[in-house]
């Protein structure tokens, strides 16, 4: 597993904190084997950091994946256009 944080004080505006905080929440209930499992998430008021532990990928990043292939950048927009 991979123990992950967000900085929420980064984040600009309490809307945006709340969105995060859903978003994790939704990605905790999905089971499917293309979109990264969080297990388990909690927020630290010492640090005020959301915090979440996902399973670890064994392929590397999507940085990684790019920079190893040749891959093109109307492939790489796609895959953007998925992530968002």
């Amino acid at each position: 597993v991979a123990w992950n944080c967000i900085d929420l004080d980064a984040l600009p505006t309490a809307e945006e904190r709340k969105k995060i905080s859903r978003e994790v929440e939704m990605l905790q209930q999905l089971n499917h084997k293309h979109i990264l499992r969080i297990r388990d998430h909690w927020e630290n008021p010492q640090t005020n950091q959301l915090c979440f532990i996902t399973d670890i990928l064994q392929g590397g990043s999507l940085r990684e994946y790019i920079r190893q292939r040749k891959v093109n950048l109307g492939r790489v927009k796609s895959w953007c256009l998925q992530i968002l």
